[in-house]
């Protein structure tokens, strides 16, 4: 859930990168940390994990307009930590979130998705994770990121693979995992 700082005059809020390990999630935070001016960001922290860390850091864009003329947006940026094991890590991450970026792994090897099956795993644990904090995952902001499309032929953006499309898909994820 977003806060009000009327002191400094910002909003902030929380965007989660989750998806599978080594997805590309950290990749992606260090990539805006760098190219973000660096007036505008805070120190990148990074947690060391068992196969990848867990990275924030929060910035305020210049490009967005004030809300209200007063106050200017602070977007708290972090990645959930890479390993399917951590779902108590992940669920402390997700906890206050206003919005996920889901990185998705969509190399391909002879015409097929080579981690299809962890994209379904870390979406269905996501729903669960979500529904688990009391948020509804059919109204929450999310970003499906096709991520490594450049690594050999990633999947075309006018045939997005099944399982891990879109909203509706991720209802049927959430129906099929409680039968």
């Amino acid at each position: 859930m977003s806060f009000i700082n009327t002191k400094a005059g910002e909003i902030g809020v929380k965007v989660v990168y989750f998806g599978p390990a080594l997805a590309g999630k950290s990749t992606n935070i260090r990539t805006i940390h760098r190219k973000t001016r660096p007036a505008l960001r805070g120190r990148l922290d990074e947690i060391a994990g068992d196969l990848e860390p867990m990275l924030s850091f929060d910035f305020a864009p210049d490009t967005l307009p004030r809300i209200a003329d007063r106050y200017r947006v602070r977007l708290h940026l972090v990645t959930v930590p890479g390993p399917v094991m951590s779902p108590v890590s992940r669920k402390l991450v997700l906890k206050g979130v206003d919005a996920v970026v889901f990185v998705a792994d969509t190399q391909e090897e002879g015409g097929e998705l080579v981690r299809f099956e962890d994209n379904v795993e870390s979406m269905q644990q996501l729903l669960t994770l979500l529904d688990d904090l009391g948020v509804d995952s059919a109204v929450m902001p999310m970003v499906l990121q096709y991520n490594k499309r450049d690594l050999v032929e990633g999947p075309r953006c006018d045939r997005p693979s099944p399982g891990i499309r879109s909203r509706s898909s991720c209802r049927r994820w959430r129906r099929s995992t409680r039968r």
